[in-house]
């Protein structure tokens, strides 16, 4: 059984029983309400900014609700498309989010302190790291980094995505980075990385890996419970963000929520997912389809 060491020696149930006990809500004094939090080097954010808890800005704030999907994270103001593309792979899969996000977290009046807390794999080991619930939210009053914006309400991604900011210790050092880092702190995984200009139909010689081959690595993988995402790299002749003809945005990062196959069996089409077991066809009468997600929602 894992075991989960405080971060900067915050131990979040001696934390929230003192909280309860004193009848103050937590106000986390390594983590503070400030703009150290925000930024180091260059301020990212020019608008007001005011930290504010749940309850002052949304009606009925809840942790989750209803339950957990990787639709719930949808990318704000900051470069961290590939920590949400990250994030919502992990949320794909109950038994590793669990993980991440554990249980009994609530905004309900007899249990809470506006204390929370995630745990990342760092450094070889899990930790546990605390946050108090006071998020940046902009003039509108609306929070200006990650947030649900379906259930405006519900308040698990803003705040993993603050102990996230906390762990590398301010929103800044979020912007820009690589989705198998963060898959790798939410997981304590190993990353494999593939570059798909060299998996094109070329000689032999030159190609890194066959696509087929690739196809039914991803393919075995997923039946194990592994994650994926991928991004769209940008040119020398081309420009960061630039939308290209088959929808992608270069210099940003997808989460692959799923893997798909389509096979044309006595004319009539069946799909086959991943998760199946099932060998991947590479017959002329397969087609291979990936459901990616945006950050961006």
């Amino acid at each position: 059984m894992s075991t989960f060491k405080p971060y900067l020696e915050q131990n979040y149930e001696i934390l929230k029983s003192s909280c309860l006990k004193s009848g103050k809500l937590f106000e986390d004094d390594k983590f503070p309400a400030n703009d150290a939090s925000l930024y180091r080097f260059q301020k990212f954010i020019t608008s007001k900014i005011s930290w504010r808890r749940p309850h002052e800005f949304t009606k009925n704030p809840q942790f989750i609700v209803d339950f957990i999907e990787p639709n719930d994270l949808d990318q704000g103001q900051i470069g961290n498309c590939w920590m949400v593309a990250a994030a919502a792979c992990v949320l794909n899969v109950p038994e590793y989010l669990k993980r991440v996000i554990p249980d009994g977290q609530t905004f309900e009046k007899n249990d809470y302190a506006g204390i929370f807390h995630f745990r990342f794999w760092i450094d070889g080991e899990w930790v546990d790291v605390v946050v108090d619930d006071r998020i940046p939210v902009n003039e509108y009053n609306e929070p200006v980094f990650c947030k649900n914006s379906v259930d405006k309400n519900e308040m698990f991604g803003p705040l993993l995505e603050k102990a996230y900011a906390k762990l590398n210790t301010c929103y800044e050092f979020l912007i820009t980075g690589h989705p198998r880092d963060a898959l790798l702190d939410f997981t304590g995984g190993i990353s494999e990385y593939y570059n798909l200009t060299r998996c094109l139909p070329t000689t032999e010689k030159e190609r890194f890996i066959d696509p087929n081959i690739l196809w039914e690595l991803m393919f075995k993988a997923a039946s194990l419970k592994s994650l994926f995402s991928c991004d769209a790299l940008v040119n020398s002749n081309q420009k960061m963000e630039q939308k290209v003809n088959n929808g992608l945005v270069l210099g940003h990062a997808y989460s692959i929520i799923q893997i798909y196959e389509i096979l044309n069996v006595g004319g009539q089409f069946s799909e086959f997912r991943l998760s199946s077991g099932k060998k991947p066809d590479a017959s002329d009468k397969t087609i291979r389809l990936l459901k990616i997600r945006n950050p961006w929602g």
